[in-house]
């Protein structure tokens, strides 16, 4: 899919069916592979009243209004604060009234006036662990619905229905596995489930695989940035697809072809 024909920013929404999965750590990733691809990304954190993207970006202490307030007439330079670590990073954070989201229509607009005002490509959504209320609508105006899982059955049982409903409002789901256990990659080729099963089950596309990573948790406990390392590969990697170039799904990793072939059958 390419990018910003005619100059339209491109919508890229983080849904899933069940909370814990990893959603808002794979934002901020996806956020600043993008910022690194070129990008100018505004990060909407659609989690009313639950601050979360602001601390993992370490940028808590300049989160003074949330998007309701452009309502107040607050300028979308104060709403909006660009990170100081990853130029071309803007954060949207939560409006404080959970009332705000019945709203679905002004809160579009508020998006869109937001991304129009910091001249983003890209609108990253970090949506709530439900496929009811805004994130239904916000399905609508989604180019590219990202359906985030584990390898939990319940997840993954979360992803195959969030699918059907992408399928049923005419959008075209990708499957983004988050959490992958690489430690024992022999065990998926001797009866371990593996992605290539949740391909199958959730009837998915598969855009990208993230590992799961102490590093990764510790810098999201700390309000930092990986910005080295395969994880931060593997997100590069994302990225790349999501601006509608081609490259291999373990590109540049270690063993990438014993990745492959493990989680892949191929």
């Amino acid at each position: 899919m390419p990018l910003n024909a005619g100059g339209k920013v491109t919508v890229a929404g983080l849904f899933s069916g069940k909370g814990g999965v990893g959603r808002s750590t794979l934002a901020v990733g996806l956020s600043v592979a993008l910022c690194r691809k070129g990008e100018r990304v505004l990060l909407a954190d659609l989690n009313a009243s639950l601050h979360c993207l602001d601390y993992l970006l370490g940028m808590e202490d300049r989160v003074l209004f949330g998007l309701s307030d452009l309502y107040k007439g607050a300028s979308p330079e104060k709403v909006f604060p660009e990170s100081e670590r990853t130029k071309g990073l803007f954060l949207c954070p939560p409006p404080e009234e959970e009332g705000f989201c019945t709203d679905p229509e002004g809160y579009w607009a508020a998006l869109e006036q937001g991304a129009a005002a910091v001249e983003a490509s890209f609108l990253l959504l970090d949506l709530p662990a439900t496929m009811t209320g805004i994130s239904a609508f916000l399905l609508e105006k989604t180019d590219i619905p990202l359906s985030v899982t584990t390898g939990e059955k319940a997840a993954l049982f979360g992803a195959e229905a969030f699918e059907a409903q992408a399928r049923a409002a005419g959008k075209q789901a990708r499957l983004l596995v988050n959490r992958l256990d690489m430690t024992d990659l022999s065990s998926y080729r001797n009866g371990r489930e593996s992605v290539k099963q949740w391909i199958d089950r959730t009837h998915t596309l598969l855009v990208g695989v993230v590992p799961e990573s102490y590093e990764l948790f510790r810098c999201s406990e700390e309000g930092r940035i990986e910005e080295a390392g395969e994880t931060a590969l593997c997100f590069l990697n994302i990225a790349t697809r999501l601006k509608g170039e081609e490259v291999p799904l373990f590109s540049g990793m270690r063993e990438e072809k014993k990745l492959r072939r493990s989680l892949l059958g191929f």
